[in-house]
């Protein structure tokens, strides 16, 4: 209700997703949303799954809908060493989108620790002690993207 009341008058409006939730409701919310900022991780299930817990089929068939109704999407991908940092998983999350059609638009989010203290006061897990990459590696990431004639930048 909020969401539709604020783009009714006006006013720009936007909503930061992993995309895992029904499609159903993620359509609905599309009519008043002027712009997706959609995280997408890994495109590959089985490391998705192993990197999160969850399959992607869901997260990737939203995804899709939103393209096919024509929704405004800027592509997030957290970049985490570890996971998804090499030029291989860039070169696969690549393809895919160019498979998609219908955005131009990259974000590539360096991974941080700011979280650790939050997860581990939650008890979830202990803290994560992954190295963060370097600028070089990061860079180099944005450029194998950037092939594929996607606009890329580092940050969002």
């Amino acid at each position: 209700a909020i969401l539709k009341s604020v783009y009714s008058m006006g006013i720009h409006t936007s909503i930061e997703t992993s995309g895992y939730y029904s499609d159903e409701i993620l359509i609905r919310l599309a009519k008043w949303t002027d712009l997706f900022l959609y995280d997408i991780k890994h495109v590959d299930d089985l490391k998705h799954i192993h990197g999160t817990g969850v399959s992607n089929k869901l997260i990737i068939n939203n995804f899709k809908k939103l393209i096919e109704n024509s929704a405004s999407v800027i592509v997030r991908i957290p970049v985490i060493p570890g996971f998804n940092a090499t030029e291989e998983d860039m070169r696969f999350i690549g393809q895919f989108l160019l498979e998609v059609n219908g955005f131009k638009e990259i974000h590539l989010l360096p991974y941080h620790r700011l979280g650790n203290s939050k997860v581990t006061s939650l008890g979830k897990a202990k803290k994560i002690k992954r190295k963060l990459l370097p600028e070089k590696e990061l860079f180099d990431l944005k450029e194998v993207l950037t092939q594929f004639g996607f606009k890329v930048q580092i940050g969002g």
